[in-house]
């Protein structure tokens, strides 16, 4: 007997469960939604191993924190207890949950507080910023998490998946990183991603279950459940907002790195000069680039910043910082040397001049000894680090900079903020601009 497609469709599309599943599937989500002695510990344990993934920058160990956290019962036991209108369980879910963040916070500050490591990893900073993606990710873990904990077979299979693609532990962990730092702007952009994946999980669980026609508990009041339910959609409006707006930022900022890239292309690139590097000051409306090679005259940067505006850029200053080359000091020294038995009126001069120009040469020499005499503590901070360039270069509103070229192996595992910092200390200046060379 052939089937037609839509029949084809519902088949293998079906949400339907049966009624022994629903109440296996009820109760598998009341029992983990209560936090023991057991599972306290487990979440004790699993935080400090999050924690110290966090500290060593170890993705592996983060994850198998993630793999034996017990989070996820008490989220999945909220959008439950709201789908059926079971309050006794979306009560008793809350507070374990509540209890259970506590825990985990205060777990995490005293690790931080106790251990020697307080540089910021790249793992840390990945949990401060949250946008509308990790909402994305949070709603369609929620409905993988209870669609395959309705099935029942597979469903303890699928929870640790959703787990560590929602990064519950993680933004917990870096929550107490903050508190114990006094970095606030990592606690509460850590809190409020973790709060993102709660909410959203919550809420793909709670449209899972009304999409599988679970039944209602009978409550005395509508009015009851019509206000915890007005309540739920004001939480997903307040959690939303801020994160679409730092999407928004992340987006604008995008488009301006793009736009940035076509006007360096077109108006500042030229034969005999190379752009190493630039960057975009948001709140100094500043365009920085890097140059190096054949000297860009006054006139060409004073035309190019006249084009800021053709390309949406006409609310940032164009600085342009340009390397010193020292083959042409090399050069005129080798000239004035040449001129000087032809020229004994103006020899005072030239020696000034020779003098100037051999200091200069120092000057620059200076850098290449002391890029040797780093690199080695350089690579113990950054194993990545092939090898380090130094040079002096000056923008166009006489500013004077230290160019650092770090080459890296693996662009990608540098901690580029914690590099730059270190160099910054080391040599003693504030106005050094370090770019990061891949092989």
């Amino acid at each position: 007997m052939k089937q037609t497609l839509a029949e084809f469709l519902r088949n293998h599309l079906s949400f339907s469960v049966d009624d022994d599943r629903k109440q296996a599937t009820i109760k598998s989500i009341s029992e983990s939604s209560v936090f023991s002695g057991p599972s306290i510990w487990v979440l004790i344990f699993a935080i400090f191993i999050a924690s110290l993934g966090l500290n060593v920058n170890s993705t592996a160990v983060i994850i198998g924190a993630m793999l034996i956290s017990p989070l996820m019962g008490p989220i999945l036991g909220m959008g439950l207890g709201l789908g059926i209108n079971d309050y006794d369980l979306l009560k008793r879910a809350g507070m374990n949950f509540a209890f259970a963040t506590l825990v985990s916070i205060i777990t995490a500050t005293i690790y931080f507080l106790i251990s020697p490591l307080n540089e910021a990893q790249s793992e840390l900073l990945a949990r401060t910023s949250p946008t509308l993606y990790d909402v994305m990710i949070a709603l369609c873990g929620g409905a993988a998490g209870i669609v395959a904990t309705a099935n029942y077979d597979r469903g303890n299979n699928v929870i640790p998946g959703v787990a560590i693609a929602t990064a519950l532990m993680p933004p917990l962990c870096t929550a107490g990183y903050g508190l114990a730092t006094m970095q606030w702007q990592f606690f509460l952009g850590a809190f409020y991603l973790f709060f993102i994946n709660t909410v959203f999980i919550c809420g793909a669980t709670y449209v899972g279950i009304r999409f599988m026609r679970f039944d209602y508990i009978q409550v005395t009041s509508s009015a009851k459940a019509l206000r915890t339910k007005r309540i739920a959609i004001a939480i997903v409006i307040a959690t939303i907002i801020p994160a679409g707006i730092m999407t928004f930022n992340i987006v604008q900022q995008s488009l301006k790195e793009t736009q940035a890239e076509i006007f360096i292309n077109e108006q500042i690139s030229r034969p005999g000069s190379v752009v190493i590097n630039h960057s975009i000051n948001r709140t100094d409306k500043r365009l920085s680039v890097v140059v190096i090679g054949n000297e860009i005259k006054q006139e060409n940067i004073e035309q190019a910043t006249e084009r800021l505006k053709d390309y949406g850029l006409s609310a940032y200053s164009l600085e342009i910082i340009q390397g010193s080359r020292t083959d042409s000091l090399y050069s005129a020294n080798k000239q004035l040397n040449k001129n000087e038995e032809k020229m004994q009126i103006t020899i005072e001069n030239q020696k000034k001049t020779i003098t100037h120009l051999n200091d200069e040469m120092a000057y620059y020499h200076r850098f290449d000894d002391t890029a040797n005499e780093i690199t080695e503590e350089l690579q113990l901070i950054c194993p990545e680090a092939e090898a380090l360039s130094l040079a002096a270069a000056n923008s166009s509103d006489a500013q004077h900079y230290t160019i650092a070229i770090v080459d890296v192996r693996d662009a990608k595992k540098v901690n580029r903020k914690m590099v730059e910092k270190w160099l910054t200390l080391r040599l003693g200046g504030d106005s050094v601009k370090v770019v990061f060379n891949r092989l």
